[in-house]
């Protein structure tokens, strides 16, 4: 998947890597794991739910948005 769009950032690149070895993670786990800004994170995973790469589920209360592969 990975190699056939030419168009992803790097940072988006790292958040698919990661849901691929961890299937389901969510922000704060994210955040922790890519090392990357919330702002550079938040635009790569908006980035990639319109791209139809990234399924979201949006969380409600403390509840975190989760995000997965489609």
């Amino acid at each position: 998947m990975l190699e056939s769009d030419e168009a992803l950032k790097p940072s988006e690149r790292l958040v698919l890597l990661l849901l691929e070895k961890h299937r389901m993670l969510y922000t704060n786990d994210l955040l922790a794991l890519s090392n990357l800004s919330y702002k550079t994170l938040t635009d790569s995973l908006t980035s990639l739910v319109l791209k139809s790469y990234v399924l979201k589920e949006t969380g409600k209360g403390r509840r975190q948005n989760c995000y997965r592969l489609v």
